[in-house]
């Protein structure tokens, strides 16, 4: 097969690539998802945010936690932030 140049994806195609990874193992395809963008200047803020209301319930993995921290402090330093819309 031969590569033609970029393709454009429907939406529902980039919503079933997005549902083909791994991390997203177990979401159903018609359900709903929102995605945050590193380039998001809000980002971080939001996934710090998701941490600390979830820190409050006693069954959630101090692991996920610790790895959406993590996450968002990589979002923080992500070049060329700016706002959503932009």
């Amino acid at each position: 097969m031969f590569n033609n140049g970029p393709q454009t994806l429907t939406d529902e195609q980039q919503l079933g690539k997005m549902k083909e990874d791994p991390r997203l193992k177990g979401i159903p395809m018609d359900e709903p998802i929102f995605v945050l963008r590193a380039t998001d200047i809000l980002a971080p803020v939001i996934v710090n945010h998701w941490c600390s209301i979830h820190a409050l319930n006693p069954r959630m993995p101090p692991s996920a936690l610790k790895a959406a921290r993590e996450i968002a402090e990589l979002m923080s330093r992500w070049p060329d932030r700016k706002w959503a819309g932009e």
